[in-house]
């Protein structure tokens, strides 16, 4: 008569770490950069937070958004916040001032820039850089540096940023 083994074969070893194996190596970009996207969504939410106040701020202001994100938080919190007016540099692990493009008002084009990063996000995998900006309608999107400059080069409004923070 024949004795069952007992415990695991040669094959079901090799099976068990392939499947171990391709389930690390599935889940390895949100292991190794959980900070990175967590610190994009941050600033993208931030960026979203200050173009909602901006609008609020202009509902009651003849349609002209603030010259600095300062004077919004004041006008609507009461009390200005400047942390929550700051772009978190995910490569310092610091505060920084968001670029902010005065002179936009409630019925500016879509594409008006009102608010950018202070700098391009880090390149991942080869990938082009790209800045957090945000729009007098109120979307934030990433995009393409090259493409910012562009655009920031032909708005006729944007001469010289003011630092969202500062006033």
């Amino acid at each position: 008569m024949r004795q069952e083994r007992r415990g695991l074969s040669w094959p079901k070893i090799i099976g068990l770490t392939l499947l171990i194996l391709i389930s690390v190596y599935a889940f390895l970009p949100t292991i190794s950069g959980p900070g990175v996207s967590f610190e994009l969504s941050r600033n993208m939410k931030s960026a979203k937070d200050i173009l909602t106040v901006s609008r609020i701020y202009a509902e009651s202001h003849q349609g002209k958004f603030p010259e600095t994100v300062i004077d919004a938080s004041a006008q609507i919190w009461g009390h200005a916040n400047p942390d929550k007016s700051k772009y978190y540099e995910i490569r310092t692990k610091r505060l920084e001032n968001w670029l902010y493009y005065p002179g936009a008002e409630l019925d500016s084009p879509g594409t008006r820039i009102v608010l950018a990063a202070p700098r391009e996000l880090p390149s991942q995998n080869g990938s082009e850089r790209r800045r957090i900006v945000g729009y007098a309608d109120g979307h934030v999107d990433l995009v393409k540096e090259d493409e910012f400059q562009q655009a920031i080069r032909a708005q006729s409004a944007a001469k010289v940023p003011k630092d969202g923070g500062d006033r």
